[in-house]
């Protein structure tokens, strides 16, 4: 399960009222992921989904709550982002950033399940996010650069080369 930060139901009672939220009916941990704790949260009558950033900073927090109001606002399916008191992106949880996401309803498929006619819908809406990036206008420096990446998959710098199977190569920077 990837839950690295537990919190109590103090600690969760806390968070959800810098959302302007009483205390959760029911959370459920998220088992899938492996980046950040999360939670399906029911409270207030509604459902949520709470991400406990692992190891971000404000200014991360930030700048994905930017990128996510900008996809809602263009109507891209993404879920609505709760904001805590102050219009903040996030709240403290367990010593760490708390952001709060409306429910989205959807549904995880097999393999087999993704026939064509999904994959198409999912290559459009990917069209789609790709034409909308040109109208973002932040930028920050990308956290999972090819550094990161080598140093988080044990392979050193001096054998970052990728040989493809048509021949080309690249080389991470």
């Amino acid at each position: 399960m990837a839950v690295y930060t537990v919190l109590d139901p103090a600690e969760l009672a806390a968070v959800l009222a810098s959302f302007g939220l009483p205390p959760p009916d029911r959370v459920v941990p998220e088992p899938k992921g492996y980046v950040n704790t999360n939670h399906h949260v029911w409270a207030g009558g509604r459902r949520f989904f709470l991400k406990v950033a692992e190891g971000k900073s404000e200014a991360d927090a930030a700048f994905e709550a930017e990128v996510q109001d900008f996809l809602h606002g263009a109507r891209f399916p993404v879920p609505r982002l709760v904001r805590a008191a102050g219009g903040r992106p996030f709240a403290a949880a367990g010593g760490r950033l708390a952001m709060l996401f409306a429910y989205a309803p959807g549904e995880e498929i097999t393999r087999d399940e993704a026939e064509p006619a999904r994959c198409r819908l999912l290559g459009e809406q990917l069209g789609r996010l790709h034409d909308l990036a040109a109208g973002f206008q932040a930028s920050r420096p990308n956290p999972y650069g090819p550094a990161r990446v080598r140093a988080s998959i044990g392979v050193r710098a001096a054998s970052s080369a990728i040989t493809p199977s048509n021949g080309a190569s690249f080389t991470a920077r």
